[in-house]
């Protein structure tokens, strides 16, 4: 659980050691049944690869996996990666805004706010 986290901590500013960490996590994922720490880990490959492919295909892609899987405290993680993409790395403001927004409404109960 811990190394997933790593993971997403350094994926922001360090890609390479982000797949380091990533691929450390999956080793230790293997074999277990760890449902939101695998798909934690799979936000952490969309901003990993932040700039490179479709990224807001992706993102839904996590969000139908995360309803499936009945975690809703992840979309929260993959919001962030959102508002990561649009803002760092393609410069859109007006997709980051609604990204915002709906982190916004996620963090509502002042869970997660920070």
């Amino acid at each position: 659980m811990l190394q997933v986290r790593l993971a997403l901590a350094v994926s922001f500013a360090d890609p390479d050691r982000a797949a380091d960490e990533l691929a450390y996590a999956h080793q230790l994922l293997d074999g277990l049944d760890q449902r939101s720490n695998t798909l934690l880990a799979q936000v952490v490959a969309l901003i990993k690869d932040a700039g490179t492919g479709d990224g807001a295909a992706r993102a839904q892609s996590l969000r139908t996996d995360i309803e499936a899987e009945g975690l809703p405290f992840l979309h929260r993680f993959v919001e962030l990666a959102l508002a990561f993409l649009h803002h760092a790395v393609r410069g859109k403001d007006q997709d980051l805004a609604a990204t915002i927004g709906r982190l916004r409404a996620l963090t509502a109960t002042g869970d997660f706010a920070y």
